[in-house]
């Protein structure tokens, strides 16, 4: 039995009720002898002539069972999907039954032969492959390839582990020719197709035929891959070689499937293989760039695309934030400071301060908005005025030669003009930058400056599932997915111990206090509690961060530094009304919790780091807080807790060479915890908080401000540019609030301080007065104890009662612990054991019992190179420009490795 050769491999898909089945034929010619036949035919294999496939209403086809549910009637369906010359009636078919076979032997003297020993299992292969692709590839290692037949074909798609989009089906030539993926990408259906062209012009072209038929029908559709047609006249209609067979075929094929060449699109006159473009079409799919790269053992260039997808549905408007570019206007400047004036007025129509103050700021904001919508239209305006005059221009000197002069001069008032305006973009551009500490001296575009600036990508989001309820459908619209994000977080964001309030004494329910001796002097106390002033308001805003998001409102923290004299003073007020029983605005504490993927599934909403926005109204006090304590931190905290104090650096807490030498050369029998706190920010309750605070020493003013900043705060979520309903918060400290770290670390120390002076807890002995029990980096905790069961389940016994009074939980299943091979820890929780030739990743370093360095090489080579992906397609930067960018972008990197790599 064989395959005919060069033949056309068809699908057939019937729809049933509960489920679609689709089959592959291939055209094979059948050489058995009866009795051979009758064997096959007891396993399973049907016979009949081929005259009963080419007529319609066959009563044979009919009777024939495939399935329970489908017949052989499908048969007939199978010219649709064929050449016409090469279909059941042609006489390709008669002719190639009737051809001599190639044998094995004949096969190895010609490589370019097809004979059956070379295509046999290939095809055997596929034809299992092909049905199974969907589910067991749909998660993991997804691909899809048509396998090379000697050096004629061979083809492949490859999806990426980060981007997992729902596979629906997908499709492979016998011969290696081409390819393709079907995927469900948002709200629309998107074929990938990958080719890969005869070389000879006759076979391109019936190759080019054939293709228009195997293409499926979808919303969008990429075909990539090697052409074997060279780009240039004879793709040009009207051309001396535009009747060249293969470009026909080729322009017929682009057409009839509506397809763009974006190369020839952008560069008609360059003959060249690649471009670089951001410019974007509007087609669902919008090529930003196409590049290829050399490689030296092969003479075939691979074609690299970026590629903007179109999911279906539009971004969402997003909140206002305000362009401090605006801040120049004289006009904004006036009309802010008018306002304020004209406020004090209506300030008695209020029931208080904050409720007045809260109108005042609302007002400024919509008024803001439409402010800056108008003097981005303006700005817009002027520089497509300076290019149509340009242009038209331009065209003037074409058709009126005799004042040429005349529009030459024009051209060029123009086009300095128009430079004039790119001039002070590039530096505002330069400008931001600059305050975040990257200095260039390339002229800036817009695309190089947004590859400088920190990953501001949104993090699209075209899918998720239920967060509880696992039957229920998964939703790609805006609205399913903002309810299904709302639900989770407001879940996470909601306290268990509902009876617990502020000012609860949890100590009475478990005393987890005693070990925690540290006490705020009397001056400490004050310090903190002490109103804010105009000018400490001030400095807050001289050190915080330039450039940075704002929240809901759009003011940035440029804006109130511009206005600080104007709205400072009620802000104060404000403020300082909370130490004698106030509160802060409802404006100010509400939050926007931007979703930041970090791995694993995308439609999984837990996949996701929630980063509060706030508006800088809030910030101002928050900052103000986060300076005072931070200077009284290290007063506060052990030694072995190094993130967010100040005078202690990540370099020289993680855990140290020492410790691993001792177990690793003395052989002790001691294990080493690497613990995950699971959602450490989410769950951390306010009453655990306020009674580590005041067992602390803290006094009750900044107690007040605590509660003012966390207890009456809301949050609503923002996913593809679209906002949900807002809801209120009983627990957590808000990623992206200035003290939520520092706060997080003082609870910290409560269940810390119990592991470091309990009795039976036993570490390893660094020093006749040093015992290494515990280190923390925020909420990174790595815990050393002789594997003991009275030793280990001490520390599980605190972290218990840790979780039951704070909220926080420790996910075991994700822990791990390092231990010398030849022991066994004594204790089953559920953790991984840490293999000690593949070590353990731990802040970006590899720790190990063992010496990593290649390892851990590997693992930043693998970084490095995905950094370098991003600016891949930067080839227009200077020398100049590509040295920033390893220095930013790559020695960092390198430089943090190398230095936390020698203190372990």
């Amino acid at each position: 039995m064989r395959l005919v050769p060069r033949s056309t491999m068809a699908s057939v898909l019937v729809a049933l009720q509960e489920k679609v089945y689709k089959f592959y034929f291939s055209i094979m010619d059948a050489r058995v002898d009866p009795s051979t036949a009758d064997a096959l035919s007891g396993a399973g294999v049907r016979w009949f002539l081929l005259d009963a496939v080419r007529e319609r209403n066959s009563q044979e086809l009919e009777e024939i069972s495939i399935t329970s549910e489908v017949s052989a009637l499908l048969l007939l369906n199978l010219n649709e999907k064929l050449l016409e010359k090469e279909n059941l009636h042609s006489n390709f078919l008669a002719s190639a039954l009737v051809e001599p076979w190639r044998t094995a032997s004949q096969s190895s003297q010609s490589q370019s032969s097809r004979g059956s020993s070379m295509i046999r299992s290939p095809a055997v292969a596929q034809g299992r492959w092909a049905d199974e692709v969907h589910e067991s590839n749909r998660i993991q290692n997804q691909a899809v390839w048509s396998p090379v037949q000697g050096t004629r074909g061979g083809v492949a798609i490859l999806l990426h582990k980060k981007w997992l989009p729902h596979v629906i089906d997908s499709e492979a030539d016998l011969w290696g020719r081409w390819v393709w993926l079907r995927l469900r990408w948002g709200q629309k259906d998107l074929v990938i197709m990958g080719i890969y062209a005869p070389s000879e012009p006759s076979g391109q072209a019936t190759f080019f035929k054939r293709l228009q038929m195997v293409i499926p029908e979808a919303d969008s559709l990429l075909v990539a891959g090697d052409w074997n047609v060279s780009l240039d006249d004879a793709m040009t209609e009207g051309s001396s070689s535009a009747g060249r067979s293969d470009a026909v075929a080729l322009l017929d094929l682009l057409r009839n499937q509506d397809l763009a060449d974006p190369f020839r699109m952008l560069n008609p006159d360059d003959l060249g293989y690649t471009w670089f473009s951001h410019i974007r079409r509007d087609k669902g799919e919008k090529v930003l760039s196409v590049n290829h790269l050399a490689h030296p053992i092969s003479d075939h260039k691979a074609v690299v695309l970026d590629v903007l997808l179109d999911t279906g549905f539009e971004r969402g408007r997003g909140h206002f934030k305000f362009n401090n570019w605006n801040l120049e206007e004289q006009e904004v400047e006036d009309w802010v400071k008018e306002h304020m004036r004209d406020w004090q007025s209506v300030r008695e129509l209020f029931p208080s301060s904050v409720d007045w103050l809260d109108g005042g700021v609302a007002i400024i904001s919509g008024i803001m908005d439409v402010c800056s919508r108008i003097l981005a239209r303006d700005r817009n305006r002027e520089e497509a005025d300076c290019k149509k005059a340009v242009e038209r221009a331009e065209w003037k000197m074409e058709q009126h030669p005799v004042s040429e002069l005349l529009w030459a001069a024009e051209r060029e008032r123009s086009l300095a003009k128009w430079d004039k305006l790119q001039l002070e973009k590039h530096q505002r551009w330069e400008e931001a930058l600059r305050v975040k500490g990257v200095i260039v001296q390339d002229r800036l575009t817009k695309d190089t400056f947004q590859r400088l600036l920190p990953n501001r990508d949104y993090q699209q989001v075209v899918q998720l599932n239920h967060p509880f309820d696992e039957r229920a459908v998964p939703v790609s619209d805006p609205g399913g997915m903002l309810e299904y994000a709302r639900l989770y977080y407001a879940d996470v964001l909601s306290t268990r111990r509902t009876h617990d309030t502020v000012h609860s004494d949890l100590s009475q329910e478990i005393d987890m206090w005693a070990d925690t001796a540290v006490v705020l002097t009397n001056e400490e106390r004050l310090s903190l509690d002490r109103p804010i002033t105009m000018e400490e308001g001030q400095q807050t805003l001289r050190v915080m961060a330039s450039g940075k998001c704002p929240g809901v409102d759009g003011l940035t923290v440029e804006f109130y530094r511009k206005f600080w004299n104007t709205v400072g003073r009620p802000l104060v007020e404000v403020y300082n009304d909370v130490l004698t029983g106030g509160r802060l605005g409802k404006g100010m504490t509400h939050g926007v919790i931007s979703l930041m993927f970090k791995k694993g599934d995308k439609a999984n909403v837990r996949n996701y780091r929630p980063i509060s926005v706030l508006n800088v109204d809030y910030k101002i006090l928050a900052k103000t807080l986060a300076l005072r304590l931070g200077r009284l931190l290290a007063s506060l905290v052990e030694r072995d807790q190094g993130d967010f104090v100040q005078g202690r650096s990540i370099f020289v807490n993680i855990l140290t060479a020492i410790e691993f030498e001792v177990v690793q050369a003395k052989n002790r029998e001691v294990a080493v915890l690497l613990l995950d706190l699971e959602k450490v920010y989410d769950r951390v309750g306010w009453a655990f908080v306020l009674a580590t605070l005041r067992k602390m020493g803290f006094g009750e003013g900044f107690c007040r401000w605590v509660i003012a900043m966390y207890t009456l705060s809301t949050s609503a979520v923002f996913v593809n540019g679209h906002l949900s309903q807002s809801f209120q918060l009983s627990r957590s400290l808000r990623q992206g609030c200035p003290p939520a770290p520092l706060l997080f670390v003082l609870q910290l120390e409560v269940p810390l301080n119990c592991i470091r002076k309990h009795q039976s807890i036993r570490g390893i002995q660094i020093s006749t007065n040093k015992d290494c029990r515990v280190k923390a980096l925020a909420d990174d905790l790595f815990m050393v104890s002789e594997n003991s069961k009275s030793s280990l389940e001490a520390i599980k016994t605190i972290l218990m009662n840790y979780s039951q009074l704070s909220e926080a939980l420790v996910n075991w299943n994700k822990s791990a612990y390092i231990l010398p091979t030849q022991y066994s820890l004594q204790v089953e929780w559920g953790m991984q054991r840490v293999d000690s030739k593949a070590g353990e990743r731990f802040l970006g370093v590899l720790v190990s019992l063992q010496i990593m360095e290649s390892a851990q090489g590997l693992v930043l080579q693998q970084r490095l190179m995905t950094k370098l992906r991003v600016w891949g397609s930067a080839w227009h930067l200077s020398l100049f420009g590509r040295a920033l960018v390893i220095n930013v972008a790559l020695f960092s990197l390198i430089w943090y490795v190398g230095t936390v790599s020698q203190d372990l």
